[in-house]
């Protein structure tokens, strides 16, 4: 409902835009901007005022009163799809101090798990001290400054640009079960939603996606997968066909060579389109 609501209002921020800039030809101009470009900055969410054309507020206000009904009627009309019993043990489940309930690793499962061997589990995978290691204290304020002080450095990045979390918080831990291996480990995972580095990930990952996914070893997944299967043609008739299963993979790769591949990866010119 919450997000009918959102969309709903996202419309009618559209329409407001489309009549406050129809007679402004520069807007009808492809704005688009390349993907090197993205995640720069946060996408705008200033909304032309009211009173600018009496027909389109009466629209929206009918339109507002028309979906706020709806939603009631809809409310009081509709059923819910589980039982009272079955709501009650969602909410059991939910809250249940001695469990946690994540999704699988892979094919979307529900796993339900004991927390003690959880915690289990995230305790073996950060003792491990070739991966990770305690800090003293929180370094993010540290962090704060030098990255602000790097973003300042970029000629093509105006103040308005240099977009990063007033209050920035460290990444979360969490696992995701490998119910499909002996043992199920949890996949580790640092949620970065929040965090410090979280625009320039992003930023990041629009400019090296379109290198990393034009080289000869990227797969996008099964199908593709298949469909250069295909491509290779028949195999001859001893060929066999064989996997490797490489364990914790990003962790286990140093940080000096996978700045290195990147660089090999880039052709020399493109360092100053991607600035």
């Amino acid at each position: 409902m919450i997000q009918f609501c959102g969309d709903l209002e996202a419309y009618f921020r559209r329409l407001r835009l489309k009549e406050y800039f129809q007679d402004n030809t520069e807007q009808c101009t492809d704005t688009r901007v390349p993907s090197h470009q993205q995640h720069k900055k946060k996408n705008s969410t200033w909304t032309p005022p009211e009173g600018r054309n009496d027909s389109l507020d009466l629209y929206i206000e009918c339109f507002r009163r028309r979906a706020q009904a709806e939603i009631v009627e809809q409310q009081h009309r509709l059923p819910h799809n589980l039982s009272r019993a079955e709501r009650n043990a969602i909410h059991s489940l939910r809250n249940h101090p001695d469990i946690i309930i994540k999704e699988a690793d892979k094919g979307g499962a529900v796993v339900i798990m004991n927390r003690s061997d959880y915690q289990k589990e995230a305790a073996r995978q950060l003792s491990n001290t070739k991966f990770y290691r305690p800090l003293p204290s929180d370094p993010t304020e540290e962090y704060t400054k030098k990255l602000q002080h790097l973003l300042r450095t970029l000629p093509t990045l105006t103040p308005e640009e240099i977009n990063i979390p007033l209050e920035p918080r460290p990444g979360l831990f969490y696992l995701l079960p490998k119910i499909h291996k002996p043992g199920n480990p949890g996949r580790p995972i640092i949620s970065g939603i929040g965090t410090l580095t979280e625009g320039l990930s992003g930023y990041m990952d629009s400019l090296l996606r379109p290198y990393a996914t034009s080289t000869p070893s990227y797969l996008r997944d099964t199908t593709d997968f298949l469909r250069k299967l295909q491509c290779i043609g028949d195999l001859p008739e001893n060929t066999i066909l064989a996997t490797m299963d490489v364990e914790a993979l990003y962790t286990n790769i140093p940080h000096t060579d996978g700045i290195q591949a990147v660089r090999n990866t880039i052709p020399d010119d493109a360092t100053a389109q991607l600035a």
